[in-house]
């Protein structure tokens, strides 16, 4: 889409003054919650520990303005927090009591959130992200060198060395954490992340943000390739085929630019081939799995995966069984689709909410009517759209949790943030 200019001097100081009212010094809080959500995962102290002081500060803030009027609540809110609740309320109900990795996942989820709902809203906070992920993604990508050069886990060893009592790196369900790599056999790149596939994943959607953020070509070429670099070095096959389908989806969206359906017939495209797949394929998800994994080994235990949990949902679907299935000798290795994970915890309400908030999240107003939004906004909010729809369809084969958690609710709360920014842009035209 081309930037469409504001026409009316009107315009320019009502969009001046909604900048202002919702940019007072929100740095130093998205500088901290981008920082410390990618702290290393031997430190002890993750990033739902630094966002703890931050959260109350941001909730007064936000809920403050929406009691004015500056601010609303929207539909994705709501989807938020109804899944935070029924995590929580889920395991209650079944064990009796709440587990502290339960409530500081379901808090630290809705806290990164709601700190993008507070502080990430309008032109100048968005800039101001963008320029902090540049920094911690080019940072994170540098340290995972070191794994691959030292051939052990290095930033999270030497982390845990120096935290007494710190627990060790957690590589359950990789137990081939060394792959061959261009010929060599090599340790797969965690960084900082407490999983190669979580690193891996976050340099993909990072990649999507740089592409639509980045105005030259040479720094865009340099930050995907750099996120491209990471993905690599993680050596998981999920993370490249993100990567690959966001350069495509990009490249869709440069060539067809003039064209507003384009989108429209990009999901028609999408849903057809799902449902083609479907029926076409006696094991639509098998096919899938068989295709697009390292090993034809990893695509039939992710079958084996798939066939176990859907059995235990089945038991208890609305409030999840905590106990039965961690007995099962395939699920209590690993379970690697978060979907199936929250629906065996805490039921399918839990994963029908977080589906409904990204979706939500991801509201198109109408189309085709020209908005004062400043051209980057508008590029930014189809880049974390897609960051968004990444993150739902790498779900069906990747568990997400620590740092990629956050983020997923980061991402989600800064789509909602963008999409609220606009309708008040459009009200105000």
């Amino acid at each position: 889409m081309r930037p469409y200019s504001i026409s009316t001097r009107s315009s320019e100081s009502l969009r001046q003054s909604l900048q202002q009212k919702h940019t007072e010094k929100p740095s130093h809080a998205i500088w901290l919650t981008s920082v410390g959500i990618f702290l290393p995962y031997t430190v002890g102290v993750t990033g739902k520990y630094v966002i703890a002081p931050l959260f109350l500060l941001a909730a007064v803030r936000f809920f403050t303005a929406v009691s004015r009027g500056s601010r609303g609540i929207v539909t994705c809110d709501i989807f938020v927090w109804a899944m935070a609740l029924w995590m929580m309320a889920a395991e209650v109900t079944v064990t009796g009591s709440l587990s502290l990795t339960t409530g500081s996942d379901a808090f630290g989820f809705v806290g990164a959130y709601t700190l993008a709902r507070a502080y990430i809203f309008g032109e100048r906070p968005l800039r101001t992200f963008v320029r902090a992920l540049k920094i911690v993604t080019v940072t994170l990508v540098a340290l995972s060198t070191l794994d691959t050069l030292s051939g052990h886990f290095f930033i999270n060893d030497a982390v845990a060395a120096m935290f007494f009592g710190a627990p060790p790196l957690i590589t359950k369900g990789a137990g081939d954490i060394h792959r061959v790599l261009f010929g060599i056999n090599t340790i797969r790149a965690t960084s900082t992340f407490p999983h190669p596939i979580l690193y891996g994943t976050f340099c993909s959607l990072a990649a999507a943000i740089f592409l639509y953020s980045e105005r030259r070509l040479a720094w865009r070429a340099f930050y995907v390739g750099a996120c491209f670099m990471g993905c690599v070095l993680s050596i998981s096959s999920a993370p490249l085929m993100a990567f690959l389908i966001i350069v495509l989806v990009y490249g869709y969206d440069k060539i067809l630019w003039r064209y507003p359906s384009r989108w429209k017939a990009f999901w028609m495209i999408v849903f057809g081939s799902v449902f083609t797949l479907f029926l076409l394929s006696n094991r639509p998800l098998g096919f899938l799995f068989d295709h697009f994994t390292f090993t034809p080994e990893t695509g039939y235990y992710r079958i084996l995966i798939w066939q176990n949990a859907l059995s235990y949902i089945a038991i208890a679907p609305f409030t999840g069984d905590h106990s039965a299935w961690l007995l099962d000798e395939i699920l209590s290795n690993s379970v690697d689709s978060v979907w199936l994970t929250l629906s065996l915890s805490f039921g399918l309400p839990v994963a029908l909410f977080l589906l409904l908030a990204s979706l939500t999240a991801c509201r198109v107003g109408p189309g085709g009517k020209r908005t004062s939004l400043d051209f980057e906004v508008q590029r930014l909010r189809t880049a974390f759209s897609l960051v968004i729809a990444m993150f739902v369809f790498l779900g069906l084969t990747v568990h997400f949790w620590a740092s990629i958690w956050l983020f997923w609710g980061l991402c989600i709360g800064i789509r909602a943030s963008i999409e609220e920014y606009s309708l008040q842009e459009r009200r105000n035209d």
